[in-house]
């Protein structure tokens, strides 16, 4: 099926400007029976070392077309309340 090249445009969670950053981390998310997206990003979060925060930036990556799904906003929602700093720093998108 076609997909509207509209609907291939990124999702932010912050609207603030970001910094450039020497590396960006894609992570790719699939629907699952497990999800360990919350878990993944915990255990990246906790473990980053402070030097490294303003280098590196992860972003999220839905691997769906139906990016309205109630998935997509519970998965979005969650992180949104769970690493409200880490957006606000520009660490997560």
């Amino acid at each position: 099926r076609d997909i509207p090249v509209e609907d291939l445009d990124p999702v932010y969670l912050s609207s603030s400007v970001h910094k450039r950053r020497k590396l960006i981390v894609g992570i790719p998310v699939a629907e699952r029976k497990t999800d360990y997206l919350m878990e993944t990003l915990t255990s990246l979060f906790q473990n980053l070392e402070d030097g490294y925060r303003s280098e590196i930036l992860f972003i999220v990556m839905f691997a769906t077309i139906e990016i309205s799904s109630s998935s997509v906003r519970n998965k979005t929602a969650a992180m949104q309340n769970r690493f409200a700093d880490e957006i606000r720093g520009g660490l997560l998108q």
